[in-house]
């Protein structure tokens, strides 16, 4: 077996990689973000899900609301893709209350 986590920091010969492995027979599991703070397709994680025999969507809870979470809201202004940060950085939303518009401090 090889677990991959985080994969959305990957490439996409990741993709290529876990489809390579697979047909030798190794159990191959990726673990990682589909979207990113803008609520878009977070490369490769699409590709992966596409190509994948099972794939299993482990859900947040909302802390607006207490539904389902599907999406990272940033906390911060930052206009780069890749911002890695804690619970003061990103919280987890449901579609409804997900506003990716509404950063509220500034990365210093």
């Amino acid at each position: 077996m090889v677990g991959v986590d985080e994969a959305q920091f990957f490439d996409d010969e990741l993709v290529e990689i876990a489809a390579r492995l697979s047909l030798r027979g190794v159990r191959v599991i990726c673990a990682g973000l589909d979207l990113d703070y803008l609520g878009r397709p977070f490369e490769p994680m699409p590709r992966l899900m596409a190509s994948a025999d099972y794939v299993t969507k482990v859900l947040a809870v909302c802390v607006k609301c207490g539904g389902p979470a599907t999406r990272s809201q940033r906390l911060v202004h930052s206009k780069d893709r890749v911002l890695i940060g804690d619970e003061n950085v990103y919280e987890p939303r449901c579609r409804h209350c997900f506003a990716p518009d509404e950063a509220t401090v500034e990365v210093a």
